[in-house]
């Protein structure tokens, strides 16, 4: 939804002038007129109350239009009364009449002679000016538009032309930007402009332009019209005619002479206005483009107030005109919309070819400001884009501030209709003490109660279901949001909207707003809960880091937030001393958040402080270089060492050693043994000023940036110094990490938005990744490894976290804040956050064995099959086959390429032989457990097995003897001693629409008629017919799985669970979206696991038929349980995701599972938005 920007016309607006079209006066020839305001042939336009209406009343009299006598009361061929005169000049002249048939005012404009007087000799200058004018006349007739002067009749009066056209009451563009020149005011007229372009187009799609359009040739009507005006120098495009030559005539003339008495003349047009191509009198060259041009120039003045060129001599703005490069309209008016910046700068090119096409495409954008839609020609910025956004969603806060004053209102309903029922209640006791004296009125009052008290419960029941709509409805926006986050890797954030949509749904059987029979079979309703606990066990499952606790720091530190290496922890991450600009330096008990040491000694503040690689000793650094040596965690002061180190910005462990490494801003770097408590300059003064120091985690190399940028590494072993190699497009880059083995370095190029790593031993550029994607964000504040997370770094981008892996850089979790993030370090198991001065925000690793993604492959996923409790075999649509190994989490491609999708796949009885079937009609027989294609003698060279169609169905015989392959038609039986053809049945399509998951072993399942379904005994080749007490039975989705059950879907994509020979099904189970794809019992029968064409994976329980989990994936092609049925394995597009089959979960109750939400992630819901969880339960910051 877009908002309009329609600013509406000047407030008030009285009519000043009475204008006609076509009007024209000749200009003073000493003194060159205002290039903003004046037409090429204007005359002074008459007032209202100049003109004598009392001469109307007399009687016509006869005359000549052209008759300088025809005053008011004179009489046109006997048609039109004169009112009043408008204006005349040399050329022309033109009156206010009265149109006698019709009885309506009309402007009335003839041509005079040469002289000025009537009766001259018609000479050829006479015939010239008459064709002109008939000329005009016919162009101007031809152009029937809203925003362009009519024309209404052409007549002759006493040898004098003249014609008629609707007179407009009101005043010029020109006088408007004069009368209101604030830019508000000038924007006002912008609607105007729209209709200039309008009534431009409609000429232009004629071939017809105007060559004099200005501000001052636009008259705008007091009810709102606009009209283009004097169409003297129109002509139709492509033709040459007597205004071409006089144009060059007139343009010869004016750069002939620079004296300015020249005759400005009536063909030239307005050099302010003017075309380049104009000005230069490229009469070939002059077309539709250069009315594109003069539409820029009023649309300038519109936004500047001022013509693009103006000033002195015409000759000399035609000159800036040609060469002088237009002054951009921001660098006049700052404040002026940059949408209609770039349009009207559009127009003003010189060059033609830059301009717009048509006349069209400017109206077009001009509108689309208008109604607040995007300018097809503006570049917009991301924060432009987001700007948009937010407006076009207001309607979603209206809509919430409704239903809040709806609930706020039905309270106070309730709380009226509750006193009504309590006085009620009153009346029927005092009429019970007056039975004897008054029945009737005890009657009449024991019937008031019974009303009142059915308007109170008919209140209530419509608040109770007003209340549970509420519900749902917040329920549905949480789930919404919930999908959102998780989309964008808010994993924390996601689990706690989809708790809070099962905690306010009031269809789901564990929430404390549950209503019975709420849902009504509504599918949506019903797979509320179902979805979002399934987005909550995914984004549990793909938590990589959770909240832990909070510290609060008081007193706030003094310090700024964004300087690095302020927090250091000790290498059990059990306390941490964080630097502030103060003498004492503060330590912190991490595991209580309570402030353990504070250490005074240092005569100035502390530069710098770190505890060494045993966490027994802690060395602090001042502003004067003084050196304070203590032991920890008594915190005794053990040694002091003045130096004249009053620089340092850097003091940290160096891995590996028990020294720490410090390091000043002029270039210095020393090693601090803090065993000796000596200091040892690691290289000579380089004479560079440092930025930031970075050691790697193995503690091998060193690397700085100075304050160009640059980035060196410095071998710590054989104290060598390396350059890297920059890009020439790389900007200087102040901040950057290691990765945790030391093997690559990781910096952001934020002018290329890319991340790039420079790789040991040459350390050059190797893997780079996007910084910011399409949803736009942050550039990196900053980088730093996770200790003992293994190849993961954190980036802080002012507002969020990002958790990256570091091998190829991808995003796997973001964090929100409610705090401008800081500094951040990473301990062994711990990420530190200082979000603010008085903030510490506290993370540890997700529980092990959550990882969600089991493996990423080359292709979508097609194909699960798990073999053992170690291992699953997977296969993708690009043809790849892969075994995962589930304890060593290592995945080995298995077999060659197919080259087409892996649809079906077996493993024989005695483990030796695994059968991949391929929809290219292949099967590829493959030794295993070693993954390459057997070599038997009897099979073809290339080793597979060619059938005659798409494989769609493998099983071995259960003595491993016979291999049974199916195609869309035909069922082979091969013999696995020589893989000869031993039998061949025509059946019909099997697992069409799926990979036959969890198949059955002894029976396979086809479609004989719609109604009819056959089952095909593998054994001994029987064949057989159930019909399902099913209507409108989906042909491809029928499925016979272990152990024994033939499940079918009918068009309403309902999954029935069938036992032969029994017809009738014995549960049904509802909420899939799609036709059936794959379909899982397990082996207790209570559980049904489906993927379908609906993109999800759905868990149900088959006992009582609740819909449980709903998955969402990116095909939904496939999904299986693992081998032990504790886990779900589905695709999510080319990745394979485990979830766990978590029972405890279903039955929780909603309140337990948003707490443990809450936990997960330390924030909280305060209605819809997030905060600090200690702020939502008022309890103290942990």
């Amino acid at each position: 939804m877009t908002e309009p920007r329609d600013p509406p016309p000047p407030a008030n607006h009285q009519p000043t002038e009475l204008h006609a079209p076509g009007a024209v006066t000749e200009p003073d020839p000493v003194a060159v007129p205002d290039p903003a305001s004046a037409p090429t042939v204007s005359l002074p336009v008459a007032s209202a109350d100049t003109i004598d209406a009392g001469s109307a009343d007399s009687s016509p009299r006869p005359s000549s239009p052209a008759d300088p006598a025809a005053g008011p009361g004179t009489s046109i061929n006997a048609r039109y009364v004169v009112l009043g005169e408008i204006g005349h000049g040399g050329m022309g002249r033109v009156l206010r009449v009265r149109d006698e048939k019709i009885q309506r005012e009309v402007a009335l404009k003839c041509l005079l002679s040469e002289d000025g007087e009537p009766g001259s000799a018609r000479d050829a200058s006479t015939n010239t000016r008459t064709r002109r004018f008939l000329r005009e006349v016919q162009l101007s007739g031809q152009l029937e538009h809203p925003s362009i002067v009519p024309i209404h009749d052409l007549g002759e009066s006493d040898g004098s032309p003249y014609y008629t056209m609707r007179y407009i009451q009101g005043r010029s563009l020109a006088e408007a930007l004069r009368q209101d020149p604030t830019p508000a005011g000038r924007l006002r007229l912008l609607p105007h402009f729209g209709d200039i372009c309008n009534a431009m187009a409609f000429a232009h799609d004629r071939k017809i332009i105007h060559r004099d359009l200005k501000p001052a040739n636009v008259i705008l009507g007091e009810y709102g019209e606009t009209m283009v005006i004097d169409w003297g120098l129109a002509k139709v495009q492509g033709d040459f005619d007597d205004s071409d030559r006089r144009l060059a005539t007139e343009l010869r003339q004016i750069q002939e002479t620079d004296d300015s008495a020249t005759v400005f003349g009536t063909a030239l047009g307005t050099p302010a206005y003017m075309a380049p191509e104009q000005a230069l009198g490229r009469l070939d060259e002059i077309d539709h483009q250069s009315d594109i041009y003069s539409l820029g120039a009023i649309l300038y003045e519109l936004l500047t107030g001022v013509p693009p060129f103006s000033g002195g001599h015409p000759h000399r703005v035609m000159l800036r005109v040609v060469q002088e490069p237009l002054t951009p309209v921001r660098s006049r008016v700052p404040d002026a919309p940059a949408e209609l910046c770039a349009i009207a700068e559009k127009a003003l090119q010189k060059d033609k070819r830059l301009r717009y096409d048509s006349c069209s495409e400017m109206a077009r954008d001009v509108s689309s400001w208008l109604s607040g839609e995007k300018v097809s020609i503006y570049a917009y910025s991301n924060w432009e884009l987001v700007r948009r956004f937010i407006r076009r969603n207001r309607l979603a806060v209206s809509a919430a501030l409704f239903v809040l004053l709806a609930i706020i209102g039905t309270a106070v309903f309730m709380t009226r209709a509750w006193r009504q029922e309590s006085e009620a209640r009153t009346q029927a006791q005092e009429a019970s003490g007056r039975e004897f004296e008054a029945r009737q009125q005890e009657k009449r009052a024991r019937e008031e109660e019974k009303r009142q008290k059915e308007l109170a419960q008919d209140s209530l029941s419509r608040k109770i279901e007003e209340e549970r709509t509420s519900s749902y409805r917040l329920a549905e926006a949480h789930l919404a949001r919930a999908e959102h986050l998780f989309k964008e890797r808010f994993f924390l954030e996601a689990g706690l909207q989809a708790a809070a949509a099962m905690l306010h749904h009031p269809g789901n059987p564990s929430s404390p707003r549950v209503h019975p029979g709420f849902c009504g079979g509504k599918p949506d309703c019903v797979n509320l809960t179902a979805r979002a606990l399934g987005l909550y066990v995914m984004a549990r499952q793909s938590t990589h880091m959770t909240f832990e606790r909070r510290l609060s720091v008081d007193p706030p530190l003094n310090l700024d937030l964004y300087t690095r290496h302020r927090l250091h922890p000790t290498p059990d991450s059990k306390h941490l001393a964080i630097v502030s600009n103060e003498q004492a330096l503060r330590v912190w008990n991490t595991g209580t958040g309570v402030l353990s040491h504070k250490l005074a000694g240092h005569a100035a503040p502390v530069c710098q402080a770190a505890f060494d690689a045993t966490g027994t000793r802690l060395v602090s650094v001042d502003q004067n270089g003084e050196w304070i040596f203590r032991s920890f965690p008594d915190g005794r002061e053990t040694h002091r060492l003045p130096s004249d180190l009053d620089t340092v910005f850097f003091l940290e462990p160096l891995p590996g050693t028990g020294d720490l490494i410090a390091g000043l801003m002029d270039g210095r770097m020393f090693r601090v043994d803090t065993v000796s408590r000596t200091l040892v300059q690691l290289w000579p003064e380089l004479g560079l000023s440092l930025q930031d120091i970075v050691v790697s985690p193995t503690g091998g190399h060193i690397a700085i940036f100075d304050r160009r940028g640059v980035f060196r590494l410095f071998d710590v072993a054989s104290r060598t110094w390396r350059i890297t190699e920059r890009r020439r497009s790389e900007a200087p880059t102040s901040y950057g990490t290691f990765t945790a083995s030391g093997t690559s370095f990781v910096f952001p190029d934020a002018m290329a938005n890319r991340l790039l790593t420079y790789d040991a031993p040459l350390w050059k550029v190797g893997r780079e990744a996007t910084m910011l994607g399409s949803t736009g964000g942050e550039f990196y504040h900053s980088l730093v490894h996770q200790a003992g997370g293994g190849e993961k770094l954190f980036a802080e981008m002012g507002n969020h976290l990002q958790l990256l892996a570091g091998r190829d850089l991808k995003v796997l979790q973001n964090f929100q804040h409610l705090a401008p993030v800081g500094s951040v370090r990473t301990t062994e198991g711990k990420v530190l956050v200082l979000g603010s001065r008085s903030e510490l925000q506290m993370f540890r690793p997700a529980v092990a064995g959550r990882e969600a993604v089991l493996a990423a492959a080359d292709g979508i996923i097609g194909l699960i099959h798990p073999l053992d409790a170690r291992t699953t075999l997977a296969a993708t649509l690009t043809g790849t086959t892969f075994r995962i190994n589930h304890p060593e989490n290592t995945v080995n491609e298995l077999g060659r390429r197919f080259d087409g999708y892996v649809w079906a796949a077996d493993l024989s009885p005695d483990r030796r032989t695994l059968a991949v079937g391929s929809w290219d009609h292949t099967i590829q027989l493959i030794d295993y457990p070693s993954g390459g294609l057997r070599p038997d003698r009897v099979l073809r060279p290339d080793r597979v097995l060619r059938l005659d169609g798409p494989v769609t169905y493998v099983r071995f015989s259960t003595d491993g003897r016979r291999l049974f392959a199916a195609t869309f038609k035909m069922l082979h039986v091969l013999d696995t001693t020589d893989w000869k053809t031993l039998d061949r049945h025509i059946i019909g399509v099997v697992s069409g629409n799926g990979p036959p998951v969890s198949l059955s072993r002894r029976f396979i399942a086809f479609h004989e008629t719609d109604e009819e379904i056959s089952l095909f005994e593998l054994e001994t080749a029987k064949l057989s017919a159930i019909k399902p007490d099913v209507k409108n039975l989906l042909e491809g989705a029928t499925r016979f799985i272990d152990p024994g059950v033939l499940i079918v879907q009918d068009d309403a994509f309902c999954l029935h669970l069938v036992y032969p020979p029994v017809k009738k099904p014995r549960h049904t189970l509802c909420g899939l979206g799609s036709m059936l794809a794959t379909a899982a019992l397990n082996s207790a029968g209570s559980l049904l696991l489906a993927a379908g064409d609906d993109h999800t994976v759905r868990l149900w329980s088959v006992r009582d038929g609740r819909l449980l989990l709903v998955l969402p994936t990116v095909v939904g092609q496939v999904a299986s349980f693992d081998f032990g049925e504790k886990n779900i394995l589905f695709e999510r597009g080319n990745e394979l995701w485990r979830i766990p089959v978590d029972t405890t979960l279903w039955n929780l109750p909603a309140t337990e599972l948003m707490k443990s939400a809450e936990d997960l992630s330390g924030l909280c819901l305060e209605g819809s938005r997030l905060r600090p969880l200690h702020e939502c339960r008022k309890l103290p910051a942990r």
